[in-house]
């Protein structure tokens, strides 16, 4: 979950350019808000723009990392769909029925039923 957060930061900062506004109260205090100042505030807009070479730099790292992550889930789908086939038959039957006794939850005694 966490590659894909920080793919998504990756993607989208390079995209977006915000509007930032620098705004002073009364008592000399800068705020920084997305919003534009009030009447009452002194205040003036920032223009903040994406680096170039940054967002190259980004989008290598996101495919990187999106690679790294599609290997990694395609080798656990291996794995699972191993597992499945290691199941014997008797296995299948002893798992089923603890499935619909108790939905969600299997027993440990169904991974050792079909080694007997």
């Amino acid at each position: 979950m966490k590659i894909l957060s920080i793919l998504l930061l990756i993607c989208t900062s390079g995209i977006v350019q915000a509007q930032v506004f620098k705004c002073t109260d009364k008592l000399g205090k800068i705020n920084y808000q997305a919003v534009p100042c009030q009447t009452l505030e002194n205040g003036k807009q920032l223009q903040i723009k994406g680096n170039p070479g940054k967002e190259a730099e980004g989008k290598v790292k996101m495919q990187a990392l999106q690679a790294e992550y599609d290997g990694k889930k395609a080798k656990q789908a291996q794995l699972e769909n191993q597992a499945v086939l290691a199941i014997t038959p008797g296995m299948q039957q002893q798992i089923i029925y603890q499935q619909n006794s108790n939905p969600g939850i299997i027993m440990p005694s169904a991974a050792g039923a079909g080694s007997r």
